[in-house]
């Protein structure tokens, strides 16, 4: 499990630095760095896929369990009541992985953003002002991350409504958090 949050972590530092790479994909470049340049965003773009991906998996496993439970829910079945534990059990602990991934991915995306932006020197521009540029597109990954980890913050606390048998409660906290997301 740690190996997992800790590739979410990393893959969101690239994810947001895509988010700036929109505006700085058509800056002159000097030719000595165009190769450089051209695999960071293509680096960036295979990360952000891949934490979108994370997302909806996660997000699509507690839709099943909210389907699977809300069955459950007041079911003569018998082990209707044991498999409803069971899958209360399973969001509990999801909500944990996603806590922990936000959080995780709080402390140290901030630092490999920076690190990675400090990497592109004015030098690889030409002219300076599209270094100018590169740097005013970063703001947004700063914003991309915040978004990102407050959208992994509400759907924890959707799992964790889930774990409660909350299905209505669920329900809004897991939509809020794919608007944020979105």
């Amino acid at each position: 499990m740690n190996s997992r949050l800790t590739t979410v972590v990393l893959l969101g530092f690239a994810v947001g630095l895509l988010l700036a790479a929109p505006g700085t994909a058509d800056a002159h470049h000097v030719r000595a760095h165009r190769a450089q340049y051209a695999k960071m965003l293509k680096t960036w773009d295979l990360t952000h896929t891949q934490l979108e991906q994370y997302f909806d998996a996660e997000s699509g496993s507690l839709n099943t369990l909210s389907n699977e439970m809300s069955e459950l829910i007041g079911s003569p079945e018998p082990g209707a009541q044991a498999r409803l534990q069971v899958d209360e059990m399973a969001a509990k602990s999801l909500a944990g992985v996603l806590a922990k991934a936000a959080t995780n991915g709080r402390d140290r995306v901030d630092k490999k953003v920076e690190s990675a932006r400090k990497k592109v020197k004015r030098s690889w521009f030409k002219p300076p002002k599209d270094y100018g540029s590169f740097l005013m597109n970063t703001l947004p990954v700063t914003t991309y991350f915040t978004d990102y980890w407050n959208a992994l913050d509400k759907l924890a606390a959707a799992a964790q409504a889930l774990s409660a048998g909350d299905i209505a409660k669920y329900d809004s906290g897991a939509l809020d958090a794919l608007n944020l997301e979105n």
